[in-house]
Protein backbone atom coordinates (compact mmCIF):
# COMPACT_ATOMS: atom_id res chain seq x y z
CA UNK A 1 0.00 0.00 0.00
CA UNK A 2 1.10 3.56 -0.60
CA UNK A 3 0.17 6.91 0.74
CA UNK A 4 -0.38 9.92 -1.92
CA UNK A 5 -2.73 13.33 -1.58
CA UNK A 6 -3.89 11.29 1.74
CA UNK A 7 -5.38 8.34 -0.41
CA UNK A 8 -4.34 5.05 0.85
CA UNK A 9 -4.34 2.92 -2.54
CA UNK A 10 -3.14 -0.28 -4.16
CA UNK A 11 0.19 0.10 -5.64
CA UNK A 12 0.62 0.72 -8.84
CA UNK A 13 3.55 -0.33 -11.34
CA UNK A 14 6.17 1.25 -12.43
CA UNK A 15 4.93 3.72 -15.59
CA UNK A 16 5.83 2.48 -19.01
CA UNK A 17 6.29 4.85 -21.51
CA UNK A 18 4.01 2.91 -23.94
CA UNK A 19 1.00 2.46 -21.50
CA UNK A 20 -2.15 4.18 -21.56
CA UNK A 21 -2.80 6.67 -18.48
CA UNK A 22 -6.64 6.63 -18.08
CA UNK A 23 -8.36 9.35 -15.23
CA UNK A 24 -11.28 7.83 -14.20
CA UNK A 25 -13.44 10.67 -13.15
CA UNK A 26 -16.41 10.41 -10.79
CA UNK A 27 -18.40 13.27 -11.71
CA UNK A 28 -18.96 14.37 -7.81
CA UNK A 29 -17.69 15.17 -4.53
CA UNK A 30 -14.87 13.29 -3.44
CA UNK A 31 -15.93 11.73 -0.33
CA UNK A 32 -18.89 10.63 -2.68
CA UNK A 33 -16.80 9.43 -5.03
CA UNK A 34 -14.77 6.90 -2.52
CA UNK A 35 -18.02 5.58 -0.69
CA UNK A 36 -19.18 4.25 -4.62
CA UNK A 37 -18.32 0.45 -4.92
CA UNK A 38 -18.81 1.13 -8.87
CA UNK A 39 -16.08 3.69 -8.96
CA UNK A 40 -13.95 1.10 -7.02
CA UNK A 41 -14.52 -1.65 -8.83
CA UNK A 42 -13.64 0.52 -12.23
CA UNK A 43 -10.13 1.57 -10.83
CA UNK A 44 -8.92 -1.67 -9.78
CA UNK A 45 -10.36 -3.44 -12.81
CA UNK A 46 -7.68 -0.61 -15.11
CA UNK A 47 -4.64 -1.31 -13.25
CA UNK A 48 -4.95 -5.23 -13.86
CA UNK A 49 -4.81 -4.67 -17.80
CA UNK A 50 -1.92 -5.15 -19.19
CA UNK A 51 -0.51 -1.46 -20.72
CA UNK A 52 -3.37 0.30 -18.91
CA UNK A 53 -2.08 2.44 -15.36
CA UNK A 54 -5.57 4.45 -14.08
CA UNK A 55 -4.98 7.39 -11.79
CA UNK A 56 -8.86 9.02 -10.32
CA UNK A 57 -10.11 12.38 -9.84
CA UNK A 58 -13.16 14.07 -8.19
CA UNK A 59 -14.46 17.35 -7.30
CA UNK A 60 -13.13 18.51 -4.14
CA UNK A 61 -15.08 17.90 -0.71
CA UNK A 62 -17.65 20.92 -0.18
CA UNK A 63 -18.03 21.55 -3.98
CA UNK A 64 -21.00 22.96 -5.67
CA UNK A 65 -22.43 23.24 -8.60
CA UNK A 66 -22.30 27.12 -9.04
CA UNK A 67 -18.71 26.93 -8.93
CA UNK A 68 -17.26 28.51 -11.85
CA UNK A 69 -13.70 27.63 -11.89
CA UNK A 70 -11.77 25.60 -9.44
CA UNK A 71 -8.07 26.50 -8.11
CA UNK A 72 -4.95 24.73 -9.78
CA UNK A 73 -4.84 22.02 -7.11
CA UNK A 74 -7.84 20.83 -7.34
CA UNK A 75 -7.12 20.83 -11.17
CA UNK A 76 -4.66 17.41 -10.59
CA UNK A 77 -5.14 13.79 -9.84
CA UNK A 78 -5.59 12.52 -7.11
CA UNK A 79 -2.66 10.24 -6.76
CA UNK A 80 -0.48 11.20 -8.95
CA UNK A 81 -0.97 14.99 -8.86
CA UNK A 82 -0.61 14.70 -13.05
CA UNK A 83 -2.26 17.67 -14.86
CA UNK A 84 -4.85 16.48 -17.53
CA UNK A 85 -2.85 16.89 -20.62
CA UNK A 86 -0.68 14.19 -19.58
CA UNK A 87 -3.79 11.19 -20.01
CA UNK A 88 -4.60 9.74 -23.32
CA UNK A 89 -8.32 9.16 -21.82
CA UNK A 90 -10.51 10.85 -19.40
CA UNK A 91 -13.19 8.09 -18.31
CA UNK A 92 -16.55 8.85 -16.46
CA UNK A 93 -18.16 6.57 -13.88
CA UNK A 94 -21.33 7.93 -13.39
CA UNK A 95 -24.06 6.43 -11.25
CA UNK A 96 -27.07 8.68 -11.12
CA UNK A 97 -27.91 10.67 -13.99
CA UNK A 98 -28.28 14.49 -11.95
CA UNK A 99 -24.38 13.67 -12.02
CA UNK A 100 -24.27 14.12 -16.25
CA UNK A 101 -24.36 17.78 -15.52
CA UNK A 102 -21.23 17.77 -12.98
CA UNK A 103 -19.80 15.97 -15.86
CA UNK A 104 -20.45 18.68 -18.53
CA UNK A 105 -19.14 21.06 -15.23
CA UNK A 106 -16.02 18.90 -15.14
CA UNK A 107 -15.16 19.23 -18.70
CA UNK A 108 -15.38 23.11 -18.24
CA UNK A 109 -13.19 23.19 -15.58
CA UNK A 110 -10.93 21.19 -17.98
CA UNK A 111 -11.33 23.68 -20.34
CA UNK A 112 -12.48 20.51 -22.97
CA UNK A 113 -14.99 21.13 -25.45
CA UNK A 114 -18.46 19.85 -24.30
CA UNK A 115 -19.32 18.79 -27.76
CA UNK A 116 -17.22 15.71 -28.78
CA UNK A 117 -17.63 17.39 -32.78
CA UNK A 118 -15.11 20.15 -31.30
CA UNK A 119 -12.59 18.53 -30.00
CA UNK A 120 -9.00 17.46 -31.75
CA UNK A 121 -6.17 15.26 -31.46
CA UNK A 122 -5.22 17.72 -28.74
CA UNK A 123 -7.82 16.39 -26.36
CA UNK A 124 -8.02 13.10 -24.53
CA UNK A 125 -10.66 10.37 -25.43
CA UNK A 126 -13.97 11.09 -23.29
CA UNK A 127 -15.55 7.82 -22.36
CA UNK A 128 -18.46 7.26 -19.81
CA UNK A 129 -19.69 3.99 -18.24
CA UNK A 130 -21.96 3.20 -15.19
CA UNK A 131 -25.39 2.17 -13.98
CA UNK A 132 -27.08 5.88 -15.11
CA UNK A 133 -25.78 5.54 -18.28
CA UNK A 134 -25.97 1.92 -19.76
CA UNK A 135 -29.65 2.45 -18.89
CA UNK A 136 -30.02 5.74 -20.47
CA UNK A 137 -26.62 7.37 -22.90
CA UNK A 138 -28.37 9.60 -24.56
CA UNK A 139 -28.48 12.97 -22.42
CA UNK A 140 -24.51 12.74 -23.14
CA UNK A 141 -24.35 11.72 -26.58
CA UNK A 142 -23.15 14.72 -28.28
CA UNK A 143 -20.23 14.90 -25.42
CA UNK A 144 -18.87 11.60 -25.03
CA UNK A 145 -17.26 9.37 -27.77
CA UNK A 146 -17.81 6.09 -26.39
CA UNK A 147 -19.93 4.70 -24.10
CA UNK A 148 -19.58 1.17 -22.11
CA UNK A 149 -23.03 -0.29 -21.57
CA UNK A 150 -23.36 -2.55 -19.39
CA UNK A 151 -20.81 -4.25 -16.19
CA UNK A 152 -17.48 -3.23 -17.13
CA UNK A 153 -15.77 -6.35 -16.42
CA UNK A 154 -17.10 -7.47 -19.89
CA UNK A 155 -15.99 -4.01 -21.63
CA UNK A 156 -12.90 -3.33 -20.11
CA UNK A 157 -10.13 -5.21 -21.12
CA UNK A 158 -11.74 -5.54 -24.96
CA UNK A 159 -11.25 -1.76 -25.42
CA UNK A 160 -8.63 -0.86 -23.31
CA UNK A 161 -7.11 -4.02 -25.28
CA UNK A 162 -7.37 -2.55 -28.90
CA UNK A 163 -6.24 1.00 -27.45
CA UNK A 164 -2.93 0.06 -25.77
CA UNK A 165 -2.16 -2.18 -28.97
CA UNK A 166 -3.23 0.05 -32.00
CA UNK A 167 -1.44 2.54 -33.52
CA UNK A 168 -2.71 6.07 -34.19
CA UNK A 169 -2.07 9.85 -34.94
CA UNK A 170 -5.16 10.56 -33.11
CA UNK A 171 -7.21 7.70 -30.54
CA UNK A 172 -10.17 9.08 -32.02
CA UNK A 173 -9.62 6.74 -34.99
CA UNK A 174 -9.93 3.41 -32.60
CA UNK A 175 -13.56 4.48 -32.58
CA UNK A 176 -14.26 2.60 -35.62
CA UNK A 177 -13.11 -0.54 -34.58
CA UNK A 178 -14.03 0.13 -31.11
CA UNK A 179 -17.83 0.13 -32.08
CA UNK A 180 -18.13 -3.64 -33.47
CA UNK A 181 -16.64 -4.49 -29.73
CA UNK A 182 -20.20 -6.28 -28.00
CA UNK A 183 -21.50 -3.44 -25.69
CA UNK A 184 -19.30 0.00 -26.91
CA UNK A 185 -21.86 2.79 -27.62
CA UNK A 186 -19.60 5.06 -30.07
CA UNK A 187 -22.65 7.73 -30.94
CA UNK A 188 -21.18 9.48 -33.82
CA UNK A 189 -21.77 6.00 -35.90
CA UNK A 190 -25.95 6.86 -35.26
CA UNK A 191 -27.96 9.20 -36.52
CA UNK A 192 -31.13 10.10 -35.20
CA UNK A 193 -34.35 11.88 -36.74
CA UNK A 194 -36.39 13.95 -34.08
CA UNK A 195 -40.75 15.24 -35.31
CA UNK A 196 -40.33 18.19 -32.56
CA UNK A 197 -39.57 15.96 -29.00
CA UNK A 198 -39.74 12.62 -30.64
CA UNK A 199 -37.58 10.40 -31.82
CA UNK A 200 -38.44 9.08 -35.35
CA UNK A 201 -35.56 7.28 -36.51
CA UNK A 202 -32.67 6.04 -35.50
CA UNK A 203 -29.84 4.29 -37.60
CA UNK A 204 -26.47 3.16 -37.96
CA UNK A 205 -24.20 3.63 -40.02
CA UNK A 206 -22.98 0.45 -42.60
CA UNK A 207 -20.95 -2.17 -40.53
CA UNK A 208 -22.25 -0.44 -37.02
CA UNK A 209 -24.29 -2.85 -35.44
CA UNK A 210 -27.79 -1.29 -34.76
CA UNK A 211 -28.56 -2.20 -31.78
CA UNK A 212 -26.01 -1.85 -28.72
CA UNK A 213 -26.64 -4.81 -26.47
CA UNK A 214 -26.03 -4.45 -22.84
CA UNK A 215 -22.93 -6.51 -21.42
CA UNK A 216 -23.61 -8.69 -17.83
CA UNK A 217 -20.98 -10.56 -15.80
CA UNK A 218 -22.02 -14.22 -15.85
CA UNK A 219 -23.47 -15.15 -11.99
CA UNK A 220 -20.74 -16.64 -10.33
CA UNK A 221 -17.85 -15.01 -11.86
CA UNK A 222 -15.05 -14.23 -9.41
CA UNK A 223 -15.03 -11.16 -11.04
CA UNK A 224 -17.85 -9.95 -8.87
CA UNK A 225 -16.13 -10.31 -6.20
CA UNK A 226 -15.56 -6.11 -5.50
CA UNK A 227 -14.25 -4.35 -3.24
CA UNK A 228 -12.39 -0.88 -1.78
CA UNK A 229 -8.77 -0.63 -2.92
CA UNK A 230 -9.55 3.70 -2.17
CA UNK A 231 -9.66 4.75 1.25
CA UNK A 232 -9.37 8.02 2.79
CA UNK A 233 -10.67 10.06 5.51
CA UNK A 234 -13.18 12.30 3.46
CA UNK A 235 -15.28 9.19 2.43
CA UNK A 236 -18.73 9.15 3.66
CA UNK A 237 -17.47 5.33 4.81
CA UNK A 238 -13.99 6.72 6.10
CA UNK A 239 -13.69 3.66 9.10
CA UNK A 240 -15.30 0.84 7.20
CA UNK A 241 -14.38 -1.31 3.68
CA UNK A 242 -17.02 -1.69 1.11
CA UNK A 243 -17.37 -5.18 -0.10
CA UNK A 244 -20.18 -6.63 -2.84
CA UNK A 245 -23.01 -8.78 -1.50
CA UNK A 246 -24.73 -8.87 -4.13
CA UNK A 247 -25.05 -6.90 -7.63
CA UNK A 248 -28.20 -4.58 -8.46
CA UNK A 249 -31.37 -5.19 -6.85
CA UNK A 250 -32.86 -8.72 -6.21
CA UNK A 251 -36.44 -7.75 -7.28
CA UNK A 252 -35.55 -5.71 -10.87
CA UNK A 253 -36.67 -2.58 -9.98
CA UNK A 254 -35.64 1.46 -10.53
Amino acid sequence: MIETNSTLQIETPAFCADSVRVLLVYPNSKDVALANLGFQRVHNLLNQISGVECDHYSLPVGWTSDVLELDSSSMLSHEWNWSLDRFDAIAFSISFEPDYLNAALILKYFDIPLERKERSHLHPLVLAGGSAVFINPEPLADCIDAFFIGEGEGLAEPFFKLFSESEFNDARELLEPAAKIPGIYVPQFYHQEYQEDRMVEFKAEPEIVERVERQWVKEGSPDLCTHSVLHDEVSTFKDMSLMEGTRGCIWACR
